[in-house]
């Protein structure tokens, strides 16, 4: 993964517990439209046979089995894909802090901020596939897989300096 954004286009409801201090707490809760997006790139590279490759189904090399032709073959290959996920979703966030007073003109707030957003999926194709074109057995038919992201959150702190024409 090289990159990662998520934009929000959220309706936020605040409100304050105004008292008689200078500060004044605040929680908060809204929602709405979100785009993630994620640069993907993935590249695997298999093991020789010399550096003890081990293909599927549990044969190891160093134990003098005989691997198949069809899995010695996968040994030193690699397999790559580059993908650009653009998805949009819904989102919800929490929001709570304290403002501080610190005179008629100018605040501070010290705010936090929890969000949460809904799964994003995409399906691919491989770029490269044990070091050849990337299709399946047949020679024609592309080899694909699916990207899901899910369990979407995040925590943030800022800090806010106000002042009021």
């Amino acid at each position: 993964m090289s990159g990662l954004t998520i934009s929000d286009m959220f309706v936020n409801v605040l409100l304050d517990f105004n008292n008689s201090s200078r500060y004044t707490p605040f929680v908060g809760v809204g929602g709405g439209l979100s785009t993630v997006i994620l640069t993907f790139e993935g590249l695997r590279v298999r093991r020789t046979l010399a550096d003890g490759f081990a293909p599927v189904g549990g044969v190891e090399p160093g134990a003098g089995t005989v691997i198949p032709a069809w899995q010695a073959r996968a040994a030193g290959t690699a397999d790559y894909t580059s993908l650009l996920l653009a998805e949009s979703t819904l989102g919800a966030n929490l929001i709570g802090g304290v403002a501080l007073e610190a005179n008629e003109r100018f605040s501070i707030a010290l705010r936090g901020r929890y969000a949460r957003y809904r799964d994003v999926r995409k399906s691919g194709k491989w770029d490269l596939l044990r070091s050849h074109a990337p299709v399946l057995e047949d020679g024609r038919t592309p080899a694909t897989f699916d990207l899901a992201l899910s369990d979407i959150a995040f925590y943030a702190v800022s800090v806010s300096f106000v002042y009021g024409l």
